[in-house]
Order: structure tokens, then C-alpha cells, then sequence
């Protein structure tokens, strides 16, 4: 029930119906507004959603004008605020599935942004294509969603994620990820006990103890299970290590997407809670 899913807000809903007389020939239209709007919708919290919206009827419903919608806060694993985007299509026809295209997304994230151009989307068709930029993201904030201990990364990220829905299924084929020329720091401090006992990884070790590096890439590849690959190439020193000289490592990191957002979304979560326990003013 939609109702169970908002918190707070108001909804304004206005409409007009017009009939000739004929077989089908009944014209609709509504007028929907939406003023400071708290919920959830797919387990994804958000706050301060607002949107003016005019639909009209015909074999369906479709956007009467292009609107803007905006949201304070939207947390999908990856906390992002200050979203905004332009809906300039909807339909939505009789034995028909939706389609949309939204332009000028944009959204802050991580201390920096991610935003699209155009995502077009009609879940009338088998496949969907479309691309998400990553501009000015910290690495310290991304390595923090996942909790890891004793591990500390610096640097600036750019991308791009190209996107496939195929079926309703999320697919990334060949995205990329690179760090800017400032480089940054990696310090693993349990990564000799990670290693323990591997003498060909022993040197590997030592240098993610403290490693400086200077480039910084990874390639992007989401499978429809939501098996998530990132295949990173660095290369830098690290100066405290007995093989203080310039190095290039390759390696890939594997994990779950949906499990990871997931458990991102559950750790946010519970620190709102106790936040709120917390703040909340006494009752006796």
C-alpha cells in the first residue's frame, strides 16, 4: 500500500473529464502536486520530494508538459541529496508498460556527483541503453560504505556506467573508474593477517601497509545476478617498504552489488535509529 510506504508531505490532486457522447471518446486529465513528501519506495528512504505534474488520458495516460522534480535525500545504498531531473516523457498505456525519459539528472554523492544527460526508458522494449557519470567521487567515502575494517583509501574518482536494462535486468558492459592525477593512499592494516602464511604475497603486503599511488583505474562489468567486477590496475610506492621502488599491480575485486547496497541501506538505517532514539524528547 502506497500509503504505508510515505511519512509526511501533502498531495494536491485536481482533475477534469470531458465525453461526446461517443464509444470511447472520454478525455481526462489531472493535475497532481506533491509538496515536501518523506517515504520509501523499494526499500529506498527518501525526503523532501517535490513535483508538479499534468497527465491526460487518451489510450492512457501520458505527461501533459515537461516538469522538474526534486528530492532533498534518496538513499539507495549510495546516500545521494540534492536530486534533481527533468521528466519531459511519461506514457503509460492501456496493456502497456511505462515508458520515460528523463534529462538533466543530477544528483551529489560521496562529496562529489553523478548525473546523466538523457536516460530514455521504455519497458515496452527488450533492452534499454543508457549512461551514468561519476565526477569528483571520494574514494574514502565509497571504501566507507562497506564497513571494512582497518582499511583507508584517499583519492578522487571519475567515470562513466554504461548501462543496459535488459528485460528489467541492470547490466554495466565495460564502465571505467579513474582515479584523478592527484593520486591518493592506500593503508590495509590487517593485510598481513589477511595474507598470513602466502610467501608469493608476502611483498604485496608490505606495500598495501602504505601504498602511495600515483594512477589508479578499474573496469566495470555488472552481470544480471548482480556479480560486480572490478578489474583495477595501480601503480606507486610505497616508501616505508623494503622495495621502495616504483610498482604496477593488477587485481580484481568481486562482490554482489545488491547484497552490498543493501547491507549500505541497513547500516544507515540502523544509525538513523538510534539517532532518532536518541534525539527524541523524553515522554515521561
Amino acid at each position: 500500500c502506497i500509503r504505508d510506504r510515505l511519512k509526511d508531505g501533502s498531495f494536491t490532486l485536481d482533475g477534469d473529464m470531458s465525453w461526446d457522447g461517443g464509444y470511447q471518446s472520454v478525455d481526462m486529465s489531472f493535475y497532481l502536486s506533491a509538496k515536501h513528501v518523506d517515504g520509501d519506495y523499494a526499500q529506498n528512504p527518501f525526503d523532501n520530494l517535490n513535483v508538479d505534474m499534468r497527465l491526460s488520458s487518451g489510450q492512457g495516460w501520458m505527461l501533459a508538459e515537461p516538469t522538474q522534480l526534486t528530492i532533498d535525500s534518496l538513499n539507495v545504498g549510495v546516500p545521494l541529496s540534492d536530486v534533481r531531473l527533468q521528466i519531459d516523457k511519461y506514457e503509460y498505456g492501456v496493456q502497456q508498460q511505462p515508458a520515460v525519459k528523463v534529462t538533466d539528472f543530477y544528483a551529489s554523492a560521496l562529496e562529489g556527483s553523478v548525473y546523466s544527460d538523457e536516460l530514455d526508458i521504455d519497458l515496452n522494449k527488450q533492452t534499454n541503453n543508457f549512461s551514468i557519470y561519476l565526477s569528483s567521487l571520494s574514494l574514502e567515502k565509497l571504501i566507507e560504505l562497506n564497513q571494512t575494517a582497518d582499511l583507508i583509501a584517499t583519492g578522487i574518482i571519475n567515470g562513466e556506467l554504461p548501462m543496459r536494462l535488459n528485460e528489467g535486468v541492470l547490466e554495466i558492459d565495460s564502465g571505467w573508474m579513474k582515479a584523478n592525477e592527484e593520486g591518493g593512499v592506500i593503508q590495509y592494516g590487517r593485510v598481513k593477517e589477511v595474507l598470513q602464511g602466502n610467501k608469493d604475497l608476502a611483498l604485496v603486503a608490505e606495500l598495501l601497509e602504505d601504498f602511495q599511488y600515483s594512477e589508479m583505474s578499474a573496469m566495470v562489468n555488472l552481470n544480471p545476478d548482480g556479480a560486480l567486477r572490478l578489474e583495477t590496475k595501480l601503480h606507486g610506492r610505497s616508501p616505508g617498504a623494503k622495495f621502495d621502488a616504483p610498482v604496477n599491480m593488477n587485481f580484481n575485486i568481486d562482490l554482489n552489488l545488491w547484497k552490498f547496497l543493501e547491507s549500505a541501506r541497513l547500516l544507515t538505517r540502523i544509525g538513523q535509529d538510534i539517532t532518532e532514539q536518541v534525539t527524541a524528547p523524553s515522554t515521561k
